[in-house]
């Protein structure tokens, strides 16, 4: 599923299953990417696919509506991971234009938040 490549949760699920048990372990995922580990590679290339694919239907929704996306905010903890532009992650999301649609990033982590309850308060208007 694409939470299961994407999230942080889902890619170190990913990861454990192969290492060892520890924090040590979840550190090192983008280390040992970096270093050329064909596994810890296969992580990130498929969290990047899982990534582009929700971009692709996310906006595929807009058009579908007659409307394109302002901008795609990366927020929580995949917002944390991918502002560092050096990671791996961040470096094969980085590499697509999404149709020209702006990817920004928050690390704020109430964004999610915000967004919902302004969504339910204009439900109710």
């Amino acid at each position: 599923s694409v939470e299961q490549c994407l999230s942080l949760g889902g890619m170190l699920n990913q990861w454990n299953k192969e290492k060892e048990r520890s924090i040590k372990a979840i550190i090192s995922l983008f280390d040992h990417a970096i270093s050329g580990d064909n596994f810890a590679n296969n992580i990130i290339e498929n969290a990047a696919k899982a990534f582009a694919f929700l971009i692709k239907r996310r906006i595929e929704f807009f058009q579908s509506h007659n409307t394109k996306p302002e901008k795609i905010v990366i927020g929580q903890r995949l917002g944390n991971i991918v502002s560092d532009k050096n990671n791996p992650l961040s470096k094969l999301i980085f590499q697509n234009n999404y149709n020209n649609v702006s990817i920004e990033i928050s690390t704020d982590r109430r964004t999610a938040a915000l967004g919902a309850a302004y969504k339910a308060h204009e439900k109710q208007n």
